[in-house]
This record gives C-alpha cells, sequence and structure tokens, in this order.
C-alpha cells in the first residue's frame, strides 16, 4: 500500500564536526525543578523517544515554575502507553479517557477536578505528539488555572512528514532530530553521493527521537543513456552493488534514489525507468525485505502516467520538480 509522503526540500549536510546538543535526558534533564505541587508520572522503563518526551515536558514545566502560584491546585501528569505504564492503563480501563487506536495518535485529557492531565500513546511517538502539543497549546493555561477540562484525540493524516536535502556535512544534526520531533516530523531523506562517516550515529540519533531515515542515494544520475540497454542494466546493477555493500549493513528503515533528474527530456523514456526502478527494487527486496523505497520521478518524464501503474506495488512514489 502506498504511503501518504509530504516531504520538503532543503539543504542537509550530514557529516563534520557538531556542536553538542543541550541534554534532555539522564540526570541533569531529571533534576530540573518543577513547578509547586506538580508532578510527572512516566513510563517504569521508557523508550528512548518518551525519554525525550518526558525531558521535554519538564523542561517546560520547569520554565513555568516562577509563574506558579502556591494557592494553584496539585496536578499530576501522567504520561506513555498502556503497555508501559500501569498507571496510564488504570486510567484508560476506568473509562478516564477514550483511549486512541490510530498509529502515532494519543489521548490527551485533563480533568480539572481530579487535577489530572494523561497523555496516553498508542506508540512511543504517538505519547511524544501528544506530549508536544500539550506543552505548545494547552500547558501554559492548566498551569495557570486558566484551562476547563477537556479531551481530545489525535493521530496524524500523513504516514511520512519530513525533510529531503542535499548532502554534506552537518555540524548540529542533534539539535536539528530535537526540532523535527517536537513538531511531529518522523523522515528525514539525505542524499549523498557516499555513505557518511558518520551514519550510523546520525540514524541512531534520529531513531531517538522518532525519526525514520531513508537513505538517498543516485540510480543514474545526473545522467542516463536511456537508448543504451547496456548503461541501463548496468546502472541498476552499481545501483544493487550499493545497496548491499554500502547500506545494508546500516539495516536501513528506507532509501531514495534519483534517476537522471533534471539532464535532458526524460518524457520518451516512463517505460524504462520503470523497468529500471523494478528491477533494482527487486533486488534490493531480496536482500532487505522490510526497506522501504521511495523512487524519485523528475518533471522530466511527462508521459509517466501512462507507465506508473507498471510501478511495482512496493515501491512508493515521489515526484520531484513538477512544474507549476
Amino acid at each position: 500500500m502506498a504511503m501518504l509522503v509530504a516531504v520538503m526540500g532543503s539543504m542537509l549536510p550530514v557529516a563534520g564536526a557538531r556542536v553538542p546538543a543541550a541534554e534532555t535526558t539522564g540526570p541533569a534533564a531529571a533534576a530540573q525543578s518543577l513547578p509547586s505541587g506538580v508532578d510527572v508520572r512516566g513510563p517504569e522503563k521508557p523508550s528512548a523517544i518518551e525519554e525525550f518526551a518526558l525531558a521535554e515536558l519538564r523542561a517546560a514545566l520547569s520554565r513555568s515554575a516562577s509563574g506558579r502560584t502556591a494557592q494553584a491546585p496539585k496536578l499530576s501528569l501522567v504520561i506513555g502507553q498502556p503497555g508501559g505504564n500501569a498507571e496510564v492503563k488504570r486510567l484508560l480501563d476506568s473509562g478516564f479517557a477514550k483511549p486512541e487506536t490510530r498509529k502515532e495518535g494519543y489521548a490527551l485529557k485533563y480533568d480539572k477536578d481530579k487535577g489530572v492531565v494523561l497523555v496516553a500513546g498508542t506508540d512511543d511517538r504517538g505519547a511524544l505528539y501528544g506530549v508536544m502539543d500539550l506543552i505548545h497549546y494547552r500547558l501554559a493555561d492548566v498551569l495557570a488555572g486558566k484551562a476547563e477540562s477537556f479531551e481530545a484525540g489525535e493521530a496524524p493524516k500523513l504516514d511520512c512528514r519530513g525533510i529531503w536535502g542535499w548532502g554534506g556535512g552537518i555540524k548540529n544534526y542533534e539539535k536539528f532530530f530535537d526540532q523535527m520531533a517536537r513538531w511531529k516530523m518522523n523522515l528525514c531523506i539525505p542524499w549523498h553521493k557516499k555513505v557518511p562517516k558518520n551514519a550510523k550515529a546520525f540514524q541512531d540519533y534520529a531513531a531517538s527521537r522518532g525519526v525514520y531515515i531513508a537513505w538517498g542515494y543516485t540510480w543514474g544520475w545526473p545522467r542516463i543513456d536511456w537508448k543504451d540497454d547496456a548503461t541501463v542494466t548496468k546502472t541498476s546493477d552499481t545501483a544493487i552493488a550499493t545497496f548491499k555493500e554500502q547500506y545494508a549493513p546500516l539495516k536501513p528503515w528506507g532509501i531514495y534514489f534519483q534517476s537522471h533528474t533534471e539532464y535532458g527530456a526524460g518524457g520518451a523514456w516512463g517505460a524504462k525507468w520503470i523497468h529500471l526502478v523494478n528491477r533494482t527494487s527487486q533486488a534490493i527486496f531480496e536482500t532487505k525485505p522490510d526497506v522501504k523505497i521511495f523512487a524519485g520521478m523528475h518533471g522530466n518524464f511527462r508521459n509517466h502516467d501512462e507507465h506508473i501503474k507498471n510501478l511495482d506495488a512496493r515501491v512508493d512514489m515521489m515526484y520531484e520538480d513538477l512544474p507549476c
């Protein structure tokens, strides 16, 4: 089934020296002072994504501590998933809030009389997104005693929401992914001619913020001689070998490729492009059956509509540089 994807283009360097991100987990984060009468009840064994959500919540609460009066009612914030936080499960089982079942979704409820805020995620990304929406839109009024009781259930309408970028050397990817996570973006596609030296660290940190990485590389970029079948086949073989030798060891969530792009008119070669994609994808799926493959079709391929029906159903199409 095709995924619903929204990707913005940007310059996205990936290797090189980095500026360390501010500590958002660990002892320093846990020691942040909370407002008087406020406690946070997270999972017993939080995932890395949930740890980030809890750290963000504690930081937001700490920033608000000075503005909370001693007369403000006590408040408990219960965060997590029913499978990882017994109190979340107890509240849902008691009917306190309606569970959310959609992927990356969350149930959010504030009971003013009981002094309880519940963020119950369908999964750890859902818990993170619920916390971030609470911080962005509701927390200040809750802490100030201005908010009345409320309940909401939310989930993203798009499967993938993120950034596509040319490669280079990100000096600060931790803060970049922190910011993506804060605004519910979950996909980064860094395009490179070669695998970055710090690809594993880059990918691991992204995962800790709920961000999928689809490594981008060429399957015939910048240009292909579509009239020469041997050249097209060699392009496919090179793309397959590159995946097996360079990207498969990373155990990637996904890959992305470009073919031909803006060099010359590609409109006459849609059928050959589909064949190239299908041939290459088949071999890659044999190596890693669960990998997501995004096929970048450039606007030069004007007649793609008549050929797109022949694309391997496991491959997701991404349109590039379409004329307005």
